[in-house]
């Protein structure tokens, strides 16, 4: 058999090349983005930045292109408002940018005008992609910046530079007693623009993996690369798009389950973890060789994430995975329930309880090295399948603390958020709306504070305390504040959102640091109780263990490093 062609000589050297010049080729199909390549969009000022270093003159970097004769890589198809063309047919040579995709992303969106195709996304806004330069300030901006909306008539189009029939048009529309100065500007950018040159660098080569080991290695020098991004360029082939493969299955399994917004990380840590392989390493190389070997992986990684949303939304109200306390909650859960086909009542509660006790000792709150993350995983499994819990931490089993300001980015506050849409849910008083379902909807938006700085008339400490939030439906804030100051408000409103007696009756007097701070010590000490009753039913050795009352800890050797877990009590003493 005839051994495959490479591109030709005098494609793999090293030339200077105007901007315009490679810009067009991408417009014209001859240059195309790899679907392995990160294909962030840079923010304003990022775009800025470059636009400003080729109107002084100053070098953006080498660009680097991959030569090949191959045909079967993937290719981005779109760019801002532009639809990316097919390759050439009938050449026999393809260019891919291998380093230098956000460079010539950003100035290809910038400089050439939209084609008939061109649309935005969801969540997009074309003012983000039509880029100005304002003639009287001197500097660069996109559409969406401008405070009126509209731009003037200084504001040269970028997409006129190349277009010499379009600036002079613009240049003509330059009125006032700056029109001179304002045109010989335009000229003036125009001309930086289309002499500036920018070198090229080619690679060569009909090896793939040459290819996505270059690019993988190009990235880890310079900006930061995540890992998946490395795992992707690294694994990619004709027949594997890593990162295609999670979207489809995001879209196809997840979604099914309100999971689709889950991040592509998570799912990558899932898949390492169901390959034996250690979660908090990167180590790309050991990733791909044991993806290649069982890539049906990913479908089953997708599996297990769903069963694990399921698994949290009955037990914990929790509908999407951003109001999961730790992400490591969710990879050792999905690991536990792919290895467990069925999971009978005493591990299904085991595992809700698991919930509370690794998020009341914040044990995920460090670094987590691979020992201690399969030690776990193999505890949780015995427990999924109804063995009594093992505590082998190595720190005492205490409960932290609320945290003095309320940060929804921190687990305990989410936590607290699901213990509050709880008590929504359980109390007498029917609440409009499911609690859990405006957590999922609107996030920390959902979990507002009660008192404005305008009501209390205060800017301390004890402004941004749990002790003043509360889980309400949009709109809803105004109707909890009249209740909460309403002295005939009814008991069952007030038990929805655990504001007691003493709570309520300081702030009708307006007493308001106060009742903040008592509700803060009301909730303290309702987690406090519940993390008793969560050691108390989990194990025997609490009755002779002696405890530190200030710490509520137990210490570890009183307990022999281990946890017996789930001895039966009484319906009206489990924790629910």
């Amino acid at each position: 058999m005839a051994m495959r062609q490479g591109p030709p000589s005098y494609l793999a050297e090293p030339t200077i090349q105007y901007l315009f010049q490679v810009l067009e080729q991408i417009g014209s199909g001859e240059v195309q983005f790899p679907r392995f390549q990160r294909f962030d969009v840079w923010k304003p000022e990022q775009r800025r930045e470059l636009l400003r270093s080729i109107l002084e003159s100053i070098p953006i970097g080498t660009l680097l292109l991959w030569r090949t004769s191959l045909d079967m890589v993937k290719i981005e198809r779109r760019i801002g408002m532009h639809q990316l063309p097919e390759p050439r047919k009938g050449e026999r040579t393809r260019q891919y940018v291998l380093d230098g995709v956000q460079r010539l992303s950003t100035l290809y969106g910038a400089l050439f005008p939209p084609n008939a195709l061109g649309t935005v996304e969801d969540g997009e806004d074309a003012s983000d992609f039509r880029v100005y330069y304002d003639l009287k300030v001197q500097d660069f901006f996109v559409e969406s910046e401008l405070e009126a909306g509209t731009p003037k008539a200084h504001h040269l189009p970028l997409t006129a530079l190349r277009d010499s029939v379009a600036l002079i048009r613009f240049q003509r529309g330059l009125k006032g007693a700056q029109a001179d100065i304002w045109t010989e500007r335009a000229d003036a950018v125009a001309r930086s623009f289309r002499e500036y040159k920018v070198p090229v660098v080619p690679l060569a080569s009909d090896n793939l993996a040459h290819a996505t080991r270059t690019f993988q290695r190009i990235n880890t020098q310079g900006s930061p690369m995540s890992e998946i991004h490395m795992v992707n360029a690294l694994a990619y082939d004709e027949d594997f798009d890593l990162l295609e493969k999670i979207r489809e299955t995001k879209q196809e399994r997840l979604a099914l389950v309100g999971w689709e917004e889950l991040e592509d990380e998570a799912v990558l840590r899932t898949v390492k973890a169901l390959l034996g392989i250690d979660v908090y390493a990167t180590r790309p190389d050991e990733t791909v060789a044991a993806l290649k070997k069982r890539p049906e992986v990913v479908d089953e990684a997708a599996e297990a994430l769903a069963r694990t949303a399921n698994f949290l939304r009955k037990h914990w109200g929790i509908y999407r995975p951003n109001l999961v306390p730790y992400a490591a909650q969710i990879v050792l859960l999905a690991r536990t329930l792919h290895e467990t086909s069925r999971l009978p009542k005493v591990g299904s509660d085991a595992l809700k309880d698991w919930i509370a006790l690794t998020t009341y000792t914040e044990i995920f709150g460090g670094n987590m090295s691979a020992s201690r993350f399969d030690a776990l995983a193999e505890e949780l499994k015995d427990t999924a399948k109804g063995k009594p819990l093992i505590w082998s931490v190595r720190r005492p089993l205490t409960r932290r603390e609320l945290p003095l300001g309320f940060d929804f980015r921190h687990a305990r506050a989410r936590f607290l958020a699901l213990r509050l849409a709880r008590a929504g849910s359980h109390a007498p008083w029917k609440p409009e709306h499911d609690p859990f379902a405006i957590l999922a909807a609107h996030g920390v938006a959902a979990v507002p504070q009660l008192l404005s700085t305008k009501i209390a008339a205060g800017t301390g400490a004890w402004m941004r305390s749990p002790g003043t939030r509360f889980v309400v439906a949009e709109g809803s804030l105004p109707t909890l504040r009249e209740h909460v100051f309403d002295a005939n408000a009814d008991t069952g409103f007030l038990t929805s959102h655990l504001i007691s007696g003493t709570v309520h009756h300081l702030f009708i007097k307006q007493r308001f640091e106060e009742a903040v701070r008592k509700r803060e010590e009301e909730l303290n000490e309702a987690e406090r109780k519940d993390f008793s009753e969560l050691l108390l039913r989990h194990s025997p050795l609490q009755a002779t263990a002696s405890r530190d009352k200030r710490t509520n800890t137990t210490r570890p050797s009183q307990l022999k490093g281990k946890l017996q877990v789930f001895v039966p009590l009484p319906k009206s003493m489990r924790f629910k």
